[in-house]
């Protein structure tokens, strides 16, 4: 991993450390976000863009708790729409085949704590579309997808403050085809306003011809209310009728809010066969 990208990382989203007085408490927000994948060995650019907005049924309390997981450690039910785009781009593949391939998305839902209760529930409809169009030795080959609806529920618990237990489930997709268990853990470290965030996530898919799991693990550490520097894991691994193959990526990430209204936030991966960075901002209302 090119760890060398963590000291940059950290001093770039810590370059500010003067926080600004603002309300201590929020009830929408907006976010948008840009990342861009290199592949080793490929000539291809790969770059995601997303923008997000979120209104919160009750207003959110920042006091005495890391910014960025406010609405997390108070149950905070919303509502959320997004929108998003990615392009895969080829200059020059080495057989002759320039070409690009573009898909765009679109969500709406909704996340809702059961008042009274330990249960939470997700659920939400994404749309997206597709179009490609690729050269092959002098002949052009497009193909369009209009736009697809799928649909998606998230189910957990949330046994004691801070943690969450959940999976998630798609639309014609089996439980038996792909079953997933994910954690998140917020919790106090000390008496200086110091948190700690664990993520695990664990997914397996099988469809009879193809098996793969996929593991995450990943911690991020707050050094004040405004500030967050993190790093994780995930493993892939892939049996396709005898054929084996294993994937590491190792991440860093850190947050920074300038006010306590505005963020911004950088990632940096490195795997076996790619790397990627993302730069995102958050504003709050």
């Amino acid at each position: 991993m090119k760890v060398k990208l963590l000291p940059v990382v950290i001093a770039t989203c810590s370059f500010f450390s003067v926080h600004f007085a603002a309300a201590n408490t929020y009830q929408s927000e907006i976010s948008a976000n840009y990342g861009e994948t290199n592949l080793d060995h490929s000539s291809a650019d790969i770059s995601n863009t997303n923008l997000q907005g979120t209104y919160y049924f009750s207003p959110v309390d920042t006091a005495n708790r890391p910014l960025v997981e406010s609405a997390f450690l108070q149950k905070a039910s919303n509502v959320y729409v997004s929108g998003g785009y990615s392009q895969y781009k080829e200059n020059d593949s080495g057989f002759g085949s320039p070409g690009e391939a573009n898909t765009y998305n679109r969500s709406v839902g909704v996340n809702f704590y059961i008042p009274d209760t330990i249960f939470f529930l997700r659920a939400g409809i994404t749309e997206s579309k597709y179009k490609s169009d690729f050269a092959d030795n002098g002949t052009r080959y497009r193909y369009t997808r209009d736009w697809d609806s799928q649909w998606h529920v998230q189910a957990g618990i949330t046994p004691i403050d801070g943690l969450m237990v959940w999976s998630q489930f798609y639309e014609d997709i089996d439980v038996s085809e792909l079953w997933n268990i994910n954690a998140k853990y917020v919790l106090p470290i000390g008496s200086n306003g110091q948190w700690l965030n664990l993520e695990a996530s664990y997914a397996n898919a099988d469809d009879g011809y193809d098996e793969a799991q996929m593991l995450t693990l990943a911690g991020d550490y707050y050094l004040d209310s405004h500030l967050s520097i993190g790093a994780g894991v995930t493993h892939n691994s892939y049996d396709n009728n005898g054929y084996h193959d294993n994937q590491n990526e190792y991440f860093v990430r850190a947050n920074q809010y300038f006010t306590d209204n505005f963020a911004v936030n950088l990632s940096y991966a490195d795997g076996d066969y790619e790397s990627n960075w993302g730069i995102g901002a958050t504003l709050r209302f």
